[in-house]
């Protein structure tokens, strides 16, 4: 993993979803394939609105959507969560900068959220009622390059994502996935790249 961002939203309703995502996003046009290999090479630099999201239903119930910024979508996900009535959980992690994020909005309002970066100087966001599977557990930022047993990190966010029966690593390839792809003003990392010539695995270097 280097970058992550995605949400999820626990329905049923997939074509509600995606009259409901074309709306919020702008894009009027749809189209259905196997994920798509220019998706990642699409991130947009700094933290703008999403102009490509990818999403199906990963598992019943539950509906998985990849975009491509680090956008953390609070008015989609308050709209998303109030108008199907259900949760929405957004999750973003980057390996580099060990930053780490979970958010958990339900029928319109934020319940959970906690927001930790150990690269750097960063004020963490511990916000909202522990869920239930935090009982018992104190979390603080790590100060050193160890990990420490009180970290928040990847790990967590997938536990605390399974609690809601949502299981977050998946293998594309086995899904049809609906595609929403607009255009931005704001640079891409491929774009990005390619202005320094230098490798796309040395981006993060």
């Amino acid at each position: 993993m280097a970058t992550w961002t995605k949400f999820y939203v626990n329905t049923a309703d997939v074509q509600g979803l995606t009259a409901r995502l074309k709306s919020l996003s702008g894009i009027a046009t749809a189209t259905y394939s196997s994920f798509p290999k220019d998706h990642y090479a699409s991130f947009l630099m700094g933290d703008p609105l999403p102009s490509y999201l990818v999403f199906t239903a990963t598992q019943p119930r539950w509906v998985t959507v990849v975009y491509n910024s680090a956008h953390k979508l609070p008015e989609w996900c308050k709209q998303l969560s109030s108008e199907f009535k259900t949760k929405v959980i957004i999750t973003m992690a980057q390996s580099v900068s060990m930053y780490y994020y979970f958010a958990l909005y339900e029928n319109g309002e934020l319940k959970r959220e906690l927001e930790y970066c150990y690269s750097e100087d960063f004020e963490p966001v511990n916000f909202g009622e522990p869920l239930a599977c935090e009982q018992g557990a104190t979390l603080k930022v790590v100060q050193t390059e160890e990990a420490d047993d009180d970290s928040f990190d990847f790990d967590d966010i997938e536990k605390y994502c399974e609690h809601f029966g949502l299981t977050i690593q998946r293998n594309y390839h086995e899904y049809e996935w609906t595609v929403i792809k607009g255009k931005s003003t704001a640079k891409t990392t491929g774009q990005y790249l390619k202005s320094l010539q230098k490798p796309w695995w040395k981006f993060w270097s």
